[in-house]
């Protein structure tokens, strides 16, 4: 998976590729929410630290973009904000 590309969602009950905007299997209709959530956590996370670093919520940001790195290393944009909240002067 490439930071730009859509998540891989497999059904872990047939084992067929699912569209990743899809929360269901197209072969056996298996709720695939879980697993996309998962796919996509890294994502979501730095979407919320980005809505904290607009709020001039620093500390929450950071944590938000850690989160979001733990799950997606190589999100450029994660790492991006975290560099940028690392360099910002301000309170935590």
């Amino acid at each position: 998976m490439t930071p730009e590309a859509a998540p891989d969602v497999v059904c872990p009950l047939c084992g067929v590729d699912a569209d990743a905007e899809s929360l269901r299997c197209p072969e056996c209709a298996e709720d695939l929410a879980p697993l996309a959530h998962l796919a996509y956590a890294g994502r979501i996370h730095y979407n919320a630290a980005l809505r904290h670093a607009r709020n001039g919520d620093r500390a929450a940001a950071r944590d938000a973009v850690a989160v979001a790195l733990a799950y997606q290393p190589d999100l450029a944009p994660a790492v991006a904000l975290h560099a940028a909240l690392a360099d910002t002067p301000g309170p935590p």
